[in-house]
């Protein structure tokens, strides 16, 4: 079932000023949202972005100024509740470590429409916050949808919500996500691996 973008607006609106009080009691400072200015805001645009927390896709849309479509792994779907919460805020399935035609059509269909896409190449969370190898399915996507491809760098998200646990950590720490256009999709690999370097 796909839900009205009204209702993401609304409560989109209503979560905004909770994320950003929630990140300044947690991390005791004011998160940082840096490049958000150069995103295109009407044109189709793919964000490939590394994966350090499960608070990552929140902490995109909390950076971004346009709706999010998500690719998320589908057993997440399968939790009650849950996947009802991804899919208000645009997520659909795909079959992780797998050529998921299904998912890859419909990312280009979005895409090519004028959505914004949100991919995680790594294809997984992280352990220690480096970059992982990446899946080459975002190459695909953004050759065949013509869409302009951002990469976006989240740091900080791991020491509030470490890999493994559920639980917060409150700490002094500046959570960021930066955003920087890629010029071409063969940009990307040296991107992030040059944000990597910065930890």
């Amino acid at each position: 079932m796909r839900y009205p973008l009204w209702l993401w607006w609304l409560i989109r609106l209503v979560l905004r000023p909770f994320t950003t009080a929630w990140l300044r009691f947690y991390c005791q400072r004011r998160g940082r949202r840096i490049g958000r200015d150069t995103l295109p805001k009407r044109r189709g645009l793919l964000l490939v972005v590394n994966h350090i927390s499960d608070l990552d896709p929140i902490l995109v849309q909390w950076a971004c100024p346009r709706p999010v479509h998500f690719m998320a792994k589908q057993s997440l779907f399968e939790i009650r509740g849950l996947g009802r919460l991804m899919r208000i805020f645009r997520a659909f399935p795909v079959v992780p470590n797998s050529a998921d035609r299904k998912a890859i059509r419909w990312a280009i269909a979005l895409l090519k429409s004028g959505e914004c896409v949100c991919i995680f190449p790594e294809g997984r969370l992280s352990e220690t916050a480096r970059l992982q190898p990446l899946n080459s399915g975002y190459e695909m996507i953004a050759r065949q949808s013509g869409a302009a491809v951002a990469v976006g760098h989240i740091s900080g998200a791991n020491q509030i919500l470490p890999y493994g646990t559920t639980r917060p950590v409150r700490r002094s720490v500046t959570i960021s996500v930066e955003w920087q256009m890629a010029s071409t999709v063969l940009d990307v690999p040296l991107l992030m691996q040059e944000n990597d370097e910065k930890l």
